[in-house]
């Protein structure tokens, strides 16, 4: 039987134009039926470009997770080489590549999350764990700050809650993908840095605050982005 897929999507991926992004979307992607549901996100990626960008953080509460997007893709799989596929394309897209092939670097890797009110999904998560035991150390210990969880386990798999929608509903596809990168500050100092800090980043940041903003505009937010925000107001 086949088993619908949808990505969940916490940054750029959702709405950046750099090439393979928007094709990735157009052919792979029912942006149409995008989902807002709740995720534990925060700003803990420092890019000198962007400021900060997204990351799945495990030791939130409940009460500080922020708004992430799921989107259905368009097909649905009949077998893990059709999921397989599906994670590849995702992953060239993250990585801005037009090569897929792989799923993961040293900064970052696919993670898969299958539905827990769902049967018959055994059978793919335990190949998925297969596939990724061999492809890349950073799945042996994802990247995590003091004190965390990492977001994705030895087996590939996101270690985060099944995410509920607005209405307080599970969100209803069988599988998730998403594609958590490891937390890194400025400093070095395997903390998250403050929504001060964060917004001081984004000034100074090359393309100021277009990641902000956009990831804001698409339906995306953190926990934070109101202090984030006070302080970007309160500054220029």
């Amino acid at each position: 039987m086949s088993k619908s897929v949808a990505i969940l999507i916490i940054g750029s991926l959702f709405w950046s134009d750099e090439d393979p992004r928007p094709t990735w979307r157009g052919e792979r992607l029912a942006v149409d039926r995008a989902t807002r549901v709740r995720a534990p996100i925060r700003y803990g990626r420092w890019s000198s470009k962007s400021g900060y960008t997204m990351v799945f953080s495990c030791g939130l509460g409940a009460e500080q997770f922020g708004w992430a997007l799921a989107v259905p893709c368009r097909a649905a799989v009949d077998s893990f080489a059709q999921l397989a596929a599906e994670a590849e394309v995702l992953w060239a897209a993250e990585k801005k590549s037009s090569n897929p092939g792989d799923l993961a670097a040293n900064w970052g890797a696919v993670g898969l999350l299958s539905n827990p009110n769902r049967t018959g999904l055994d059978y793919l998560t335990t190949e998925w764990s297969r596939r990724v035991a061999s492809e890349h150390e950073i799945y042996k210990q994802f990247p995590s700050v003091d004190r965390e969880v990492p977001a994705v386990t030895p087996a590939g798999l996101l270690a985060i809650p099944w995410p509920v929608t607005e209405s307080g509903t599970a969100f209803e596809v069988d599988l998730l993908l998403a594609t958590p990168t490891a937390p890194r500050d400025s400093h070095k100092s395997r903390v998250y840095e403050s929504p001060q800090q964060i917004a001081t980043a984004f000034q100074t940041a090359t393309s100021k605050r277009k990641y902000f903003d956009e990831t804001r505009k698409a339906g995306i937010s953190t926990a934070f982005d109101t202090q984030i925000l006070q302080y970007l107001e309160s500054t220029g």
